[in-house]
This record gives C-alpha cells, sequence and structure tokens, in this order.
C-alpha cells in the first residue's frame, strides 16, 4: 500500500494529518530501502503503517476498523 492509499483508507475516520510506511521489506537486503522505493523494486506485501489525525476523537472511530480485512489482509488498529 502506498501513503495515499492507508490515508483514504482511514479518511472516514476523519481528518488524516500524516501517513508513516515503516517495516517495509525490499527485494535485495543490500539495497538502501529509499532508494530502493524510488526504483519501486518494493515488496510490499506486508508493513506497518502509522497514521496520525488532527482530531483525537478520530482515533476512537479508527479502532474499530481494528480486524478488518484490507487487500486480503486482516489490519490491527491500535492507540
Amino acid at each position: 500500500m502506498t501513503k495515499r492509499q492507508v490515508k483514504a483508507l482511514f479518511a472516514h475516520c476523519g481528518v488524516v494529518e500524516s501517513v508513516r510506511l515503516r517495516s517495509i521489506p525490499v527485494q535485495a537486503e543490500s539495497e538502501n530501502k529509499l532508494t530502493a522505493i524510488a526504483k519501486g523494486v518494493v515488496i510490499r506485501e506486508t508493513c506497518n503503517a502509522y497514521v496520525v489525525f488532527e482530531d483525537p476523537e478520530s482515533v476512537g472511530k479508527a479502532l474499530g476498523s481494528s480486524g478488518s480485512q484490507v487487500k486480503g489482509h486482516h489490519i490491527r488498529v491500535d492507540r
């Protein structure tokens, strides 16, 4: 998933301030992750996404998404 897709996924909860993707596996372990992302050689089967909302109340709405499926993967949402 891209940052834009994650933002769209949680847009129904409230205004998304920022999204960070972490733990992104790359095809070659020797390759720098930023370079791999720029080249488009990232295997994004799984990753961790951190979403920050403008309104703290949006977090409660997002927590309701925990356990749902996105692109065949279960997502976990926590504080």
